[in-house]
């Protein structure tokens, strides 16, 4: 039961990541937020953040969203996280019903939907906002998907690390992963 716990919690890492870089360099980009040196996203991402950034109440939320979404695919198969599932598979203490439910979820994940895609990056990116990010990760991160440079302040904010801790009892990371895919329920009923 262990490992299957911490098979989906390396999931859960891998699609909730919020990489702020993904446009043309996104070395250059990733080591400008790193080093406070952070401006402006170049034109052709801020372009793609306008594709989405009307799904949300606050422009910010677009950047996590879009990075989730464009990354997923990658993330679950090229990263390794299908292999691992499947490694579990055979793991002598996986149960029937859990073999049987890992599964399921290696074919859906391997062929999962637009939709459950956006499903899955819109809760993550609901949950980051709402319980991860501090009010000045928001503020710059509002300012980012509109293009308007980012101050000094607004960089030292990003750098800012959020100690925020939960127990299981008040989230369940799974949920923004199964509860799109229709599998939320078959999950509970195996732990």
């Amino acid at each position: 039961m262990r490992a299957l716990i911490s098979a989906f919690f390396v999931l859960n890492l891998f699609t909730s990541n919020i990489s702020y870089a993904q446009s043309v360099d996104e070395q250059e980009l990733a080591r400008q937020l790193r080093e406070g040196e952070f401006v402006k996203y170049p034109p052709e991402y801020l372009a793609e953040l306008r594709e989405v950034i009307g799904l949300f109440d606050h422009p910010g939320k677009s950047i996590p969203y879009l990075t989730c979404f464009n990354h997923i695919e990658t993330n679950l198969t090229k990263g390794g996280i299908v292999e691992e599932f499947n490694a579990y598979i055979d793991h002598p203490q996986i149960t029937a019903k859990q073999k049987s439910f890992m599964r399921k979820s290696v074919n859906r994940l391997l062929n999962i939907t637009p939709e459950e895609k956006s499903g899955i990056c819109a809760c993550n990116t609901k949950d980051t906002w709402d319980n991860l990010m501090t009010p000045g990760h928001r503020t710059a991160y509002n300012k980012m998907a509109q293009g308007i440079p980012l101050t000094e302040k607004d960089n030292k904010a990003l750098q800012k690390k959020t100690n925020v801790v939960r127990p299981a009892t008040e989230y369940d990371p799974m949920a923004c992963i199964f509860k799109p895919m229709n599998l939320y329920g078959e999950y509970r009923s195996i732990l």
